[in-house]
């Protein structure tokens, strides 16, 4: 955030595009906090058995969310509104997606059968058998 001025003089950036840079460099970043926890939750989803869910969320955000959004908040604030609503449906959907993992997982039983069983107990004399 500290160099963004520079970066705009930098590019000679003026009026939206030095107003849309501001605002992803102060704003759409910090929407990725919520993309990263939409990206847990799905790696979650994926490899415990639920990808389902993963695709739900997935669409829902990029879907239903992100384009409405970012069309409500462009026509309040500009092109910046764009980053803005894309920033919304993140942390919307983030925020619940990781809520709803966080259950998930938590409410995973303990008491399945683990993948490798237990080494057979040997025999109790092992030279009983044997021929001398």
């Amino acid at each position: 955030m500290a160099l963004v001025p520079y970066v705009i003089a930098a590019f000679d950036l003026s009026g939206q595009g030095a107003d849309v840079l501001n605002a992803f460099a102060v704003i759409g970043v910090g929407g990725f906090i919520f993309f990263g926890a939409l990206f847990v939750s799905n790696a979650a989803f994926n490899n415990l058995g639920r990808p389902a869910r993963s695709t739900l969320v997935n669409w829902i955000k990029d879907g239903v969310l992100a384009m409405p959004a970012a069309l409500w908040f462009a026509g309040m604030f500009g092109a910046a509104g764009v980053i803005y609503g894309q920033a919304a449906a993140g942390i919307i959907v983030g925020a619940i997606s990781a809520t709803w993992g966080w259950y998930y997982v938590k409410g995973l039983r303990t008491d399945v059968v683990p993948l490798d069983p237990a080494a057979p107990a040997p025999y109790p004399n092992p030279d009983r058998h044997r021929s001398r």
